[in-house]
């Protein structure tokens, strides 16, 4: 399909708020961090290509729009082709984003401890406005234009379950959007008040358009959603540090060593601190190590690293790219291939925090070598919103869903050892978590 004798365009304006930061990579390294986020003119800069793969990936679970993805965007370069999917950037204020530094550190699966020298930062968009998609598609006719409409509205109804997202560290839930609101217009490119309005920035002659839940899914293309509802264990702290103190009008009386780690959030208008679990560190610290320890404790297959040359199964794809089938790394992902398995920040919901002051004393003499203090949290309840993909079909994904609900019904109170399962800092002494409410299952396709 592309553009050659159409005489209709379908315009659409999508509003979407973003549920989590996005990870738009430039390129390039920051000042203050290993990779900056995609800027023009000091705003931020979503190019319509990001808009674009983020549409066709959509269409493409969507027995409705299955077919357009698979056409679109697709180039011939003896007549000449071009796509009829046209998408526009999306420019941000910096009064209407915030760029924070987000720290990322590698784990060395055998040990379960942090790899020296892997500390990495990220720069990370926050954003505090709606993010507006707009784009046309070059039809040709009426009717073909009311087929693509009704395609794209279940493309944006998948994109707002957060399985599609914009920029990197989908693994992370980084890039999830949520939709509020759709609006679709189509034009006669035969009349002059067609042609006008195409490129017509300050367009408002929308139609009303419908509400659809749940499309059909395409076979194959589908995925199953948690809702975990976690709470730090009763009598415990919870220890995820940053040394930067929050950006408030008021710092603390107390400025301890370390501090509780929080996410810029506007409520009201109004700007606060909220302290929040990454998704990185629950999918790494919680799913995939002690998932990785089943597997070994029960005698399943499961590498050390990429580098381990005991791999049980390292294949190669039609691609000739390598990749382990141990069920850690097809569930996880490694450094050849992409997990299935995606988890989103969760902010604190009813939190308290505290200072503690500490003393380090030498081993042999037991003299005192240094006080240091921490904030940490002490109270707090935390909802987690983890994806698993169906779209990888090389992968065991029901497999997947088992082992990560019976993980997390572990964590439940009396069905497993209490404080066993642990994340943050000082995890040997802090960082319990338990699940409060019974698991919220959902399976689309």
């Amino acid at each position: 399909m592309s553009v050659r004798n159409e005489r209709y365009a379908l315009k659409f304006s999508v509003d979407f708020t973003s549920e989590t930061g996005l990870l738009l990579r430039s390129g390039k390294e920051g000042e203050f961090s290993d990779s900056a986020i995609e800027r023009a003119d000091g705003k931020l800069h979503i190019n319509g290509y990001v808009w674009a793969s983020l549409i066709r990936r959509a269409l493409a679970r969507c027995v409705s729009g299955a077919g357009y993805a698979s056409a679109w965007g697709r180039y011939d370069k003896e007549s000449m082709k071009i796509s009829p999917l046209w998408t526009e950037a999306a420019l941000l204020d910096e009064r209407d984003f915030e760029a924070v530094i987000n720290p990322g550190n590698r784990i060395d699966r055998e040990w379960g401890t942090v790899i020296d020298n892997a500390l990495y930062w990220d720069e990370l968009a926050i954003i505090h406005a709606p993010l507006v998609c707009q784009g046309t598609v070059f039809c040709t006719s009426e009717k073909s234009a009311s087929l693509i409409q009704a395609a794209l509205t279940d493309a944006f109804w998948v994109i707002s379950q957060g399985i599609e997202t914009i920029g990197g560290g989908w693994s992370y839930g980084f890039g999830r959007l949520k939709l509020q609101q759709r609006r679709f217009s189509v034009l006669d490119l035969t009349s002059d008040a067609g042609r006008k309005a195409l490129f017509d920035q300050s367009f408002d002659a929308w139609t009303p358009d419908k509400n659809v839940e749940n499309p059909v899914i395409a076979a194959g293309k589908g995925w199953t959603a948690l809702e975990v509802n976690a709470a730090i264990a009763d009598g415990q702290l919870l220890a995820i540090h940053t040394d930067v103190p929050p950006m408030t009008e008021i710092l603390p009386f107390e400025l301890p060593d370390s501090f509780v780690f929080t996410r810029p959030v506007r409520k009201a208008g109004k700007r606060e601190e909220i302290p929040v679990i990454t998704g990185k560190a629950f999918r790494q610290s919680i799913l995939s190590r002690e998932i990785e320890r089943k597997q070994r404790s029960t005698g399943g297959k499961a590498c050390l690293d990429t580098a381990d040359r005991n791999r049980d199964a390292v294949v190669k794809d039609t691609a000739g790219k390598r990749h382990c089938r141990c069920p850690r790394c097809l569930w996880f992902g490694d450094s050849d291939v992409a997990g299935i398995v995606s988890v989103g920040d969760a902010l604190a919901n009813g939190y308290e925090t505290e200072v503690l002051h500490r003393v380090q004393l030498c081993e042999h003499s037991m003299q005192n070598i240094q006080l240091f203090s921490g904030e940490y949290l002490k109270k707090g309840t935390f909802t987690f919103r983890v994806l698993i993909d169906n779209a990888r079909p090389d992968t065991d994904h029901a497999g997947c869903v088992r082992a990560v609900t019976s993980l997390l019904q572990e964590m439940r109170p009396g069905n497993g050892p209490d404080g066993w399962y642990r994340l943050g800092a000082t995890s040997t002494c802090t960082g319990q978590l338990t699940i409060v409410e019974e698991i919220k299952e959902q399976t689309h396709g």
